[in-house]
């Protein structure tokens, strides 16, 4: 991986003197190498930025500069934020804005005008928040004492998203024959997807693999095998198998090394010319910060990569992992991921076997040898990318990975899969959009607050939709008298066209008179009881009957004279119900 640095651009201005600006560009060197020492990656001072042709040209290097993944801007004194417009307009990088100030207290009885020149943090930093926000420029604000840890760990995990923009704007994917037939999710868009996140995805021939396959000299398949006999432990008598991953190993880190590639997928079902799916070669590519996806999941494949290089200075515990079944007893619910060969062994947690077990599916004409062992128990996140036809969306879960549950105490050799088990069913679901900032949409219901009727001379009583917000009188109206107010729980009949749901009371018979009640969705407010209820008062004498286009969001609920009652979406006569 790239050596990459971030770099520390400091606000001032000229207004306040040399003797200012040489002491907070002491204090940025100052601060800068002393975040260095503690932070994932260094952090660079680079220019106390005094003009807007300051500004730009520092902005310009970042852009230009392939070591540089982000800057990391901060104002000790006030720094008019016009000189900032031009180049952060220019910006391509990732961008932190730190709001602190190099001293923690405030000096009460030294405080005069030198020092309020001086120490401008809050005053400056407000300024630089606002032209953030006015340019609607993508970035992350961090506030607090540079000198906490708190904050220093805010810092170190900012910077590793940053690395895993830069490493994902210069990704390239190679794809050993195409994907898994009829699979649906493991499909994309190639062309938007290299638009958004700059990843270059092709297909090689499987063909093309085997050539470099036969290729490989014993000699070169020898000195992996003595890298293998380092790292994992031999469980299985097999060695023609352990041998033959290793040459496509060799082989398919020859062709992704000369091609620039991070990332490479394949499928058990394009495997011509081919003695096994590779298991234990694509272990091993893993273990060395490769991504991979299953099937042809080429997606998985640079996810995974970029994740092996977000935590590189960390754990760099990455794996590509399937969902595949769930456990749901009450309150031990989990989620058992696996897969039939490929698991990386950064989560492991003690030494891999080498073992070798019959693999029923695909083009395998020999048993297949692959790492076995048991995943490390800990907190984790799990990401997925999806297509959706138009956009990415990118759903992030934190989870409790533990040991499986019904395997624990069994021989490890007996367990032909990798297995790693997923938990902690309460955590929160985080999703992004590329497109939206926001989560997706959610129903929720809320109770309508104008449930009480009110007449008018011509159109009758109704009920608006809870999004208008003014309920006007109409001129000479008339309110109905006071009716005892009942509570009925409520049962959905039918979903509406627009998002809405129609409600009737569970007493509602095909001759009851009570009302129909239309709701909208709504996600500002979140409905908190399990069992929602709502109140309908009784109209006696008065039928609910529903305008033409009723599922409409302006349409209205109208109270009329006359035969009609609501009954299974529709509305009928009395004598036309069964």
């Amino acid at each position: 991986m790239k050596h990459y640095e971030f770099w520390f651009v400091v606000g001032s201005q000229t207004l306040y003197g040399d003797d200012v600006l040489t002491t907070v560009a002491n204090r940025a060197e100052e601060m800068a190498q002393k975040l260095s020492a503690v932070l994932p990656y260094p952090l660079k001072y680079k220019v106390t930025a005094k003009s807007s042709a300051e500004i730009t040209q520092v902005v310009k290097e970042a852009n230009y500069d392939d070591n540089c993944a982000g800057i990391v801007t901060w104002c000790h004194t006030f720094s008019p934020s016009k000189m900032w417009i031009n180049g952060l307009d220019l910006l391509q990088k990732p961008w932190l804005h730190f709001a602190t100030q190099y001293n923690r207290e405030i000096p009460n009885e030294e405080i005069d005008m030198d020092f309020m020149n001086l120490n401008q943090a809050a005053h400056g930093d407000r300024e630089h928040g606002f032209i953030g926000a006015r340019l609607r420029k993508p970035r992350k604000v961090i506030a607090g004492y540079w000198q906490d840890a708190d904050v220093q760990a805010r810092i170190g995990s900012w910077m590793k998203a940053a690395i895993g923009v830069a490493v994902s704007k210069d990704m390239k994917v190679m794809r050993f024959g195409d994907n898994m037939r009829n699979v649906a999710v493991t499909e994309g868009d190639k062309v938007e997807v290299q638009k958004k996140l700059g990843w270059e995805v092709n297909t090689w021939a499987v063909g093309d693999l085997v050539k470099e396959m036969n290729a490989v000299t014993e000699a070169e398949i020898d000195a992996l095998m003595d890298v293998y006999r380092e790292k994992y432990d031999f469980a299985t008598d097999d060695i023609a198998a352990i041998r033959y991953q290793a040459r496509e190993e060799i082989a398919m880190k020859k062709m992704m090394d000369a091609e620039g590639c991070k990332a490479f997928s394949n499928t058990f079902q394009d495997l011509y010319g081919m003695e096994q799916l590779p298991g234990l070669a694509s272990q091993h590519l893993m273990a060395q910060g490769y991504g991979y996806g299953g099937e042809g999941d080429w997606k998985v494949a640079a996810m995974t990569a970029i994740l092996k290089a977000m935590g590189e200075n960390g754990n760099g515990a990455s794996a590509f992992m399937e969902d595949y079944t769930y456990h749901l007893v009450k309150g031990q619910e989990y989620s058992l991921g696996a897969h039939m060969l490929e698991v990386c062994p950064s989560v492991a947690a003690g030494r891999p076997r080498i073992e070798t077990h019959f693999l029923g599916i695909g083009m395998n004409e020999k048993d297949p040898a692959r790492l076995v062992f048991e995943g490390k128990p800990g907190k984790a996140v799990v990401v997925s990318l999806i297509d959706m036809g138009g956009r990415l969306r990118l759903i992030v879960q934190d989870i409790e990975a533990v040991k499986p549950i019904d395997h624990a105490d069994a021989e490890p050799a007996r367990r032909p899969r990798d297995v790693e088990g997923h938990a902690e069913p309460h955590h929160r679901r985080r999703v992004l959009d590329h497109r939206r900032r926001r989560t997706p949409h959610r129903p929720q219901l809320r109770r309508h607050r104008r449930a009480a009727p009110r007449l008018g001379p011509h159109d009758g009583d109704r009920i608006r939709p809870h999004h208008q917000r003014h309920h006007r009188r109409i001129p000479g109206a008339r309110t109905l008298p006071q009716r005892p107010r009942v509570e009925a729980e409520i049962t959905p009949d039918r979903p509406s066209q627009r998002g809405g749901l129609l409600f009737l009371p569970a007493e509602a018979a095909a001759k009851a008179s009570a009302p129909a009640v239309f709701l909208r969705k709504n996600t500002r407010e979140k409905e908190k009881n399990a069992d929602l209820r709502l109140h309908f008062r009784k109209i006696s004498g008065w039928c609910c009957k529903m305008k033409t286009q009723q599922l409409r969001p302006r349409v209205l609920v109208s109270y009329v004279r006359g035969p009609y009652v609501y009954a299974a979406g529709s509305v009928k006569k009395q004598e036309e119900l069964p």
